[in-house]
Parts: structure tokens; sequence; C-alpha cells
């Protein structure tokens, strides 16, 4: 089992069969660790294949081996644009960590003025590559069929935007505009702010397996969009989809350490 710490960054390994030995209620555990990790770690991702695991944090993409027992780090990778991503997702079919690298001014209170890159870090090699998205709060995207699908939200106009993840490069397939959500984060204010007596509405992206629909919910308005070539359905759901809830396409491949 490995953990990734905070304040004082860390990354520490516990056998598993460590913890399957010891009792309720709390008990204490400690395994092996190792300190050489920044101090600000948000978003982790794993490769059950290679056993290698990594962690976002401002230096770069920091990656690690469980060697002997011991976490063991084999390399930071730098975000190649300005700026540091926070959630990660793992594509097994590439071997791949991507990230949202989020740039501009630190205070979250002008996150209209955020600039965004999706960012793809083999986690092998540590070869990068990235494309630029448009300005505002881009928050989770999604993945399939060899695609990338995210949804940026801002107040002159929220945009799905569709990218070409083949041929080992990162190429826009396009620029959606999304109809406007009843209840979004307000200028000036933290991003997941209440406003008024509801959440501060976000979306949700899920790609199909094959890449050619994507599926983007419209927080608090009980609605999700389907987007494909020359087409763009909407449907209604019967519920509120509040910070716009949760969308998984079946048959898609699966996240298992991304929120």
């Amino acid at each position: 089992m490995v953990l990734r710490h905070r304040e004082p960054g860390a990354i520490e390994a516990i056998p598993l069969q460590q913890c399957l030995r010891v009792g309720a209620h709390v008990p204490l555990l400690a395994g092996r660790t190792t300190d050489d990790l920044a101090d600000d770690g948000h978003g982790d991702v794993v490769d059950q294949a290679s056993g290698i695991f990594a962690t976002a944090t401002s230096r770069g993409l920091e990656r690690f081996v469980v060697d002997k027992g011991v976490p063991r780090p084999i390399g930071v990778v730098p975000w190649p644009v300005p700026g540091r991503a926070f959630y990660l997702r793992f594509d097994p079919a590439t071997g791949s960590a991507l990230g949202i690298v989020r740039g501009g001014p630190e205070s979250p209170t002008n996150w209209t003025q955020w600039s965004n890159a999706l960012v793809e870090i083999d986690l092998a090699t540590g070869v990068s590559t990235s494309i630029g998205l448009p300005a505002g709060l881009a928050f989770r995207f999604g993945l399939g069929g060899g695609r990338a699908a995210v949804a940026t939200i801002h107040p002159e106009a929220d945009t799905l935007t569709l990218i070409d993840r083949r041929d080992q490069a990162l190429q826009q397939d396009g620029e959606v505009p999304l109809p406007a959500m009843s209840r979004p984060p307000v200028p000036g204010r933290l991003p997941w702010d209440p406003v008024g007596d509801s959440p501060a509405q976000r979306r949700a992206v899920a790609v199909d397996p094959t890449g050619a629909l994507v599926a983007v919910s419209r927080g608090g308005d009980s609605e999700v969009h389907l987007v494909g070539e020359d087409r763009f359905d909407t449907f209604t759901v019967p519920t509120a989809l509040d910070e716009g809830g949760q969308l998984y396409w079946p048959g898609a491949g699966r996240d298992p350490v991304g929120r």
C-alpha cells in the first residue's frame, strides 16, 4: 500500500500483509518512506503493469517505484507549460498520465483568468506533450477512444474542447459552445463557493469507448448534453446533477484512482 503525504511531503510504502494483520479501531501503521517529494502533492496515478506511480506537485510530475519495499524516486518531469496540475488520470492503453495544468493568478478568486493546458506524460519515459485550452475553470475531463474532452467554465462562454490524442500528439478536434448553467461559479469569488443557497455548479464529462460521442452535464439544471459529429442532443435526468454530478460510460477504461 502506497500513501502520499502532504506538508511535509513524503511517499510511504506499507506491506499489504502488515495492513491485514492489524486489528480494528484505528491501529497505528508505519512503513518505509522517502521525503524526496514536494510538500504540495495533489493528484495521483498508478500504472499497475509497470509499478510506476506518480504525484502532481509544483515541481512537476514526480514518479516513484517501490524497490525492495522502499519507495524510490525515478525522476521529476517538469510541467511543459507554466503552472501545475492538480488532478491526474491514467490511460492504461498508452501508459500515460494526463492532467490539466493551471497557470495564471494564484488567487482562486481570479479563476476567470486562469490559463489551462491538457498535458500528457509517458510515465516510463517522461516524454510530455501539451495543448492549450480556453481560460477559466477546467474541472475534470474525459478520455476514450484516443480522444479527450474538457469542459471549461467561463462567464463569457462555457466550452467543450475535443482533443485527438492519436499519433503520439495532442491536436484540437473542435470546440463546442455549451448552454450556460443556471448557477455557475461567481467571478471574483472562490469557484467552489455556494451561489445563494445552492452549490456552485460544475460539469462532468465522459467519452464513449470509441471516442465518437461525448457526454457533458449541465450541473444544477438536470441536463446532459450528448455531443458528436454534427449532433448536439440534450436530455433531462431526474436529479439536479449538483456540482456536475458524475458521468461514466459503460465499457470505457476504468480509472481506479481518479475521483
